[in-house]
């Protein structure tokens, strides 16, 4: 029975010593798994910080289109706005012509009329 027992305690210790080697194995997986959520994790907060980046610089490269846009729009309806008053002043000036022609016309046919 004697050598029973040390069969026993053997095959225990084997046992009990394969166990220990599968723990050690799985801790060993897990860390590995951990490390490589962490990787991930690290690897996709920068993706997404990239994103983000990428999505503000359009943005502001879409803000200053729509700027320049608004600043071009302004700037016709200015000149425009120039250009009808330009068109007015030079109106008014042949008007201011005209007028000094007719008078300086009857000023020269005035005296030609009474002689």
């Amino acid at each position: 029975m004697h050598d029973d027992e040390h069969s026993a305690d053997a095959k225990d210790a084997v046992t009990f010593s394969g166990t220990i080697a599968e723990l050690t194995k799985e801790e060993e997986d897990a860390k590995k798994a951990l490390d490589d959520a962490e990787r991930n994790r690290v690897a996709a907060i920068g993706k997404a910080k990239q994103e983000a980046q990428e999505l503000l610089e359009a943005a502001k490269a879409e803000a200053e289109t729509e700027r320049e846009e608004l600043i071009a729009k302004e700037r016709a309806k200015t000149a425009k706005e120039s250009a009808r008053i330009l068109d007015a002043a030079e109106k008014e000036a042949a008007s201011v012509r005209r007028g000094k022609d007719v008078k300086g016309t009857a000023k020269k046919l005035l005296p030609l009329i009474f002689e």
